[in-house]
């Protein structure tokens, strides 16, 4: 599950976790950068306070101000939605899918998400379907590289697709 965890409103920081045994089909995974005090704005206690804030407000800055959540009524049960909300508080754009939404990614004005094996995109400010392509049965993760191609993070490969 991965749950948003900002430490303050304009921040984006997720993070991965699990209530459960560490056999299902996602992982928890994150990349690893080594930071020493030489890199924070100062030499007060709270400088790798300011150090982090400072990384949330960027990501936030770099996303446009958005936050896409994806609800299900079940970890693996039918129909998912997908919520678009802008960067002025309005309401989220919706965008309905007939199966669990597994991976998000967004590119441009384009939100793409692996449903049931296929990735479908979406444009983030209608919800409206833009076109799919089959991902694999066995896809674990969706990476769009441009408003109409994506990365597909297969079990033993990386492939590409491509939505016209």
């Amino acid at each position: 599950e991965v749950v948003a965890a900002a430490s303050r409103q304009g921040g984006v920081v997720t993070n991965g976790m699990s209530r459960r045994a560490r056999d299902g089909r996602n992982i928890n995974g994150g990349l690893l950068v080594g930071v020493t005090p030489e890199d924070f704005p100062g030499d007060d206690v709270l400088s790798g306070v300011r150090f982090q804030e400072g990384w949330e407000r960027a990501a936030f800055r770099l996303g446009g101000g958005r936050a896409f959540l994806s609800i299900s009524a079940y970890e693996h049960a039918g129909p998912s939605t997908l919520l678009a909300y802008g960067p002025g508080g309005e309401e989220p754009v919706r965008m309905e899918a007939e199966k669990r939404i597994e991976s998000v990614s967004v590119y441009g004005g384009t939100v793409g998400a692996l449903i049931g094996g296929e990735a479908v995109f979406f444009d983030y400010s209608t919800g409206k379907e833009l076109g799919r392509a089959d991902a694999g049965g066995d896809a674990k993760a969706l990476a769009l590289s441009s408003e109409s191609a994506a990365y597909v993070l297969g079990v033993s490969e990386v492939r590409t697709l491509r939505v016209e």
